[in-house]
């Protein structure tokens, strides 16, 4: 299943969209989390980018997702991450959409994308042949010399050179235990992904606690039907307090963390160090005090609470959830993936754009995404039947305003 496949069925029926998906190439990466020293099996780590966007036949974009995808190897199990970076709508578009049914089903396509589609290449780091100053005598190292010496002698000996590229994109092995996870923290803001698109009259701000009810309702939907379990924590909040947002889930909920798997180890060996996230900031903190191997994961999430983002008035929430081992790998197709460098000029693009400006959205989609990278839209027809909807009402209460993400209902 592509992802315009995924998303007919909740887009207007006989309404035409297109569906982008921009990824990386898989790369290996520094640890998920750090490792002790003294560790016999160290995971491997590898990691991808992807953007999905929805656009709608004005050519205007109607909301955007960035997911950090993370494959944590080991010779026991492997550990697909799923890390929510940003979400965002735009206000532009004269079409209505159930935001949170396209932003669920996103997620769950690219959670459902069989992992072997994420391996067949990888670039790996580049390994340094020897850097201490015992390598001196090395005769690889003497190699490498008589080499550079004689490019800097002929300089079209380079074109006699075999590169050879395996150890680049070299298929990386995948246990047939695979646990998967979703992990994403709350934090109300005006505009994530969209310069400028707050000031469109059709995007509404709301404030944390609806933030939180509206993510919680997403992450519920994927759990239920693939029976997940799901945590929540509000660093800074009572167990009592917490407990009302998931009053009325339909999954299995409850309070604490993905990665409390064991509270008294120090927290340095448990919270994974991810892109623009709370957590890692106050482990960087940790460590510049040099308290890292001293505070234990109960006590992060203790001390995490008296951080001033934490205190400053607004919920923010730290959501996760997760599968079992022996997960049935997924089905889901890729479309070729695209460099790295690539990625950052799309997202780049992206964050110079006036989402204001119909205008320059119009220019953004038409031009400059496409000379970036070509022409990677997929076209979708809405297959969506409004007497009955596809998706279920959940039970638990339904946010209908959030922050670039859910349009207000008119009474």
């Amino acid at each position: 299943m592509t992802l315009g496949e995924a998303l007919a069925p909740y887009l207007p029926k006989d309404t035409k969209f297109k569906a982008l998906h921009v990824y990386t190439v898989t790369y290996e990466t520094k640890d998920f989390i750090c490792v002790r020293t003294k560790n016999p099996e160290k995971p491997q780590t590898f990691k991808n980018k992807h953007f999905l966007a929805l656009v709608d036949s004005d050519q205007q974009i109607i909301l955007g997702l960035e997911l950090y995808v993370y494959l944590i190897c080991t010779n026991d199990s492997t550990i697909n991450h799923i890390f929510v970076s940003k979400a965002d709508t735009t206000g532009l578009s004269k079409h209505k959409v159930k935001v949170a049914d396209i932003v669920r089903t996103m997620i769950s396509y690219v959670d459902n994308i069989d992992i072997k589609e994420h391996t067949k290449h990888v670039e790996r780091k580049r390994k340094a042949i020897e850097t201490h100053s015992s390598a001196e005598g090395s005769p690889v190292v003497a190699a490498v010399r008589s080499l550079v010496d004689k490019l800097r002698s002929e300089p079209s000996f380079y074109r006699t050179l075999v590169h050879d590229q395996s150890s680049e994109k070299t298929p990386i092995c995948v246990s047939n235990n695979v646990i998967h996870r979703i992990s994403l923290f709350t934090r109300s803001s005006e505009q994530y992904l969209f310069p400028e698109s707050s000031e469109n009259k059709n995007k509404h701000i709301i404030n944390g606690n609806q933030l939180l009810e509206w993510w919680i309702g997403i992450l519920d939907g994927i759990a239920v039907q693939r029976k997940w379990q799901c945590y929540v924590t509000i660093p800074g909040s009572d167990s009592e307090s917490m407990k009302k947002y998931i009053s009325k889930v339909n999954g299995s909920w409850t309070l604490g963390s993905i990665f409390d798997e064991n509270e008294n180890s120090p927290a340095i060996y448990t919270i994974p160090l991810l892109p623009d996230d709370p957590k890692g900031r106050f482990l960087e903190h940790l460590v510049v005090e040099g308290r890292h191997k001293t505070v234990s994961t109960k006590d992060f999430w203790e001390e995490l609470g008296f951080r001033q983002e934490f205190r400053i008035g607004n919920v923010v929430g730290i959501l996760g959830c997760e599968s079992s081992l022996d997960t049935k790998q997924g089905s889901n197709m890729l479309p070729k993936p695209v460099k790295r460098a690539q990625y950052r000029q799309v997202i780049k693009a992206i964050k110079r754009a006036d989402f204001s400006d119909s205008e320059d959205v119009r220019s953004l989609v038409e031009r400059e995404i496409p000379n970036l990278i070509g022409d990677v839209y997929e076209d979708v027809i809405g297959t969506q039947d409004t007497k009955h909807p596809k998706i279920e009402k959940r039970s638990a209460p339904v946010v209908n305003n959030i922050t670039g993400l859910v349009k207000r209902k008119k009474q």
